[in-house]
This record gives C-alpha cells, structure tokens and sequence, in this order.
C-alpha cells in the first residue's frame, strides 16, 4: 500500500471508529430516561460527545464518498417519546444535513420528551428525556429540530454496515 492509501486508511480509522464509539455512548444516552431535576446534568455531557460525533461521523462519510448519499432518518422515537412542543419546530430529518448543522452551530439546546410508558424512575417525579434538540447556523438561521434517536440510530444501524464495507473493499480491511 502506497504512503497516500495508509494515510487515508489511517484517516477513515480514526474517524469511524471515533463516530462508532460516541454513537455508541450518544444511544445510551438518547434512550435514558431522566427525573426532570436533573434533565440539565447529563445534558452538560452528552453535548460535547453530540459534537465530537457530528465531526467524525461526517467526515468518515466524506471520505468513504457517502456524503452524497440521501439517508432520511426513520422517525422512530415518535414511537417511543411523546414531545410536548413538536409542532414550534421545523424538523430535519436528512441524516447530512443535520451532522453539518450540528458541526456549525450556532445556537444549540436539548428538546425534553416524555417517555409514553413503563420508564418512571420515580413515581413522584416528570420524567423526561433529551427527545430532541434544536439547531441553528449563521447560514441558517432559523432553528430547526432534529431527533436525537433517530440520529445516533441512522449512523449505527445504516452508515456504520456501509463505511465497514467500505473499509474492507477499498483499505484492505
């Protein structure tokens, strides 16, 4: 392998498997279920890493050529959350488009959702979970909504099998 084919296979590898590991920790996080007391604790955390993956995830897209692939993120956590304040928002659903959001934010804030059933953590408190959040740019500067599940779900469960493949049939492995 030519020094320009490691340094891109290198590359790639840092990138994928950063998104991989963050995507991984941002699941857990996506689907936990907090007291609204502490909605503001975890919150603090789970920003930087959100960033941190919009960074390498889209750049392993970019190098694998996948960026231009449409990807629409399934809607799931409708399923699973029910959000109060849905309708104040525009909600961008394309997968690229809202890690470039994410990577030139300007604005950024985590939308509560309400878990539908069986998620009490204690029975006197609100339950509530980071269903959400909501995103603006200097070139876009009207917020738009983007779902946290169905994000973190897109790279794991539709991106990740294609830059594994990727990976094999053009890196050697």
């Amino acid at each position: 392998m030519c020094s320009k084919s490691k340094d891109m296979a290198f590359t790639f590898t840092v990138h994928g498997k950063a998104a991989e590991r963050l995507a991984l920790r941002l699941y857990g996080f996506s689907n936990a279920v907090w007291p609204e007391e502490w909605f503001e604790l975890p919150q603090h955390h789970a920003v930087e890493e959100l960033f941190e993956f919009a960074f390498h995830a889209y750049r392993a897209s970019e190098l694998s050529g996948l960026l231009d692939l449409r990807l629409d993120m399934q809607p799931l956590a409708t399923s699973l959350y029910k959000f109060d304040d849905i309708e104040e928002f525009d909600w961008l659903f394309d997968y690229h488009y809202a890690l470039n959001r994410l990577r030139h934010n300007k604005s950024f804030k985590f939308g509560k959702a309400n878990p539908r059933k069986g998620s009490a953590i204690f029975a006197n408190n609100r339950n509530v979970a980071a269903g959400f959040f909501v995103v603006s740019t200097e070139q876009f500067p009207n917020e738009v909504a983007i779902p946290f599940f169905p994000l973190v779900f897109t790279f794991l469960d539709v991106l990740r099998p294609r830059l594994v493949e990727f990976r094999k049939a053009n890196l050697g492995g």
